[in-house]
C-alpha cells in the first residue's frame, strides 16, 4: 500500500510540474497582434483587460511616433503608452504630451526589429484611437508645433502639403 501511495504521489507531482511548465510556456509564447504603420487603430479597454499590447516591426530604421486620440473626451479618457524593445525593456513612454490628455510618444526603431507597444488608460471601459507613424508624422491629435520629445533632440515643425491639401507635422 505504501509503494502504491508513493507511486501515486510521484505521478501527481510529475503532472503538476508538466502543467506548471505549460502555463509558463503559454505566457512566453503569447501572440501579439501586429499593427500596420500609418493605420489608425482602435483600442478597447475593460476592467478585465485594462491594457493591450501590440507588436510593431518597422521596415525602415528611423524615428517613429505613437499618438492617441481620445475623441475630445478629456473627462473620461486619459490614454497612456509604453514602448518596449524585443526583450521587453522599456525604451519610451508618454502620458499627456498630446493635446487634451492624449499621448505623443517618440522612439527610434531599427528596421526588422520587433517592438511592443502597450496601450492603457487611467479609466476602464474606454475606447480610443492610436496611430504609429514615421517622419513625416501623421498626427491624429493636432500636436503643438516645436514640441520637444523626451530623449530626442529635435522639435515639431509643420509644412503645407499642396498636393494633398493638408498640413504635415514633422519631428526634426
Amino acid at each position: 500500500m505504501k509503494k502504491t501511495l508513493q507511486k501515486t504521489l510521484a505521478v501527481v507531482m510529475v503532472i503538476a510540474m508538466i502543467f506548471s511548465q505549460m502555463a509558463i510556456m503559454s505566457f512566453a509564447t503569447e501572440v501579439y497582434e501586429e499593427i500596420t504603420l500609418g493605420s489608425v487603430e482602435t483600442v478597447t479597454l475593460t476592467e478585465e483587460n485594462n491594457s493591450v499590447t501590440v507588436k510593431f516591426i518597422p521596415t525602415e530604421s528611423g524615428n517613429y511616433i505613437v499618438t492617441s486620440d481620445n475623441g475630445g473626451d478629456d473627462d473620461n479618457i486619459d490614454p497612456r503608452v509604453w514602448v518596449y524593445d524585443s526583450d521587453f525593456n522599456a525604451i519610451a513612454d508618454d502620458d499627456d504630451d498630446g493635446e487634451g490628455y492624449n499621448f505623443v510618444c517618440g522612439f527610434y526603431a531599427e528596421a526588422g526589429e520587433t517592438y511592443y507597444i502597450q496601450l492603457s488608460a487611467y479609466d476602464d471601459n474606454v475606447e480610443y484611437n492610436y496611430l504609429v507613424s514615421k517622419n513625416p508624422v501623421q498626427s491624429i491629435t493636432g500636436v503643438a508645433q516645436n514640441k520637444l520629445i523626451e530623449g530626442y533632440h529635435g522639435y515639431w515643425d509643420t509644412e503645407w502639403d499642396e498636393e494633398n491639401d493638408c498640413e504635415l507635422e514633422y519631428f526634426r
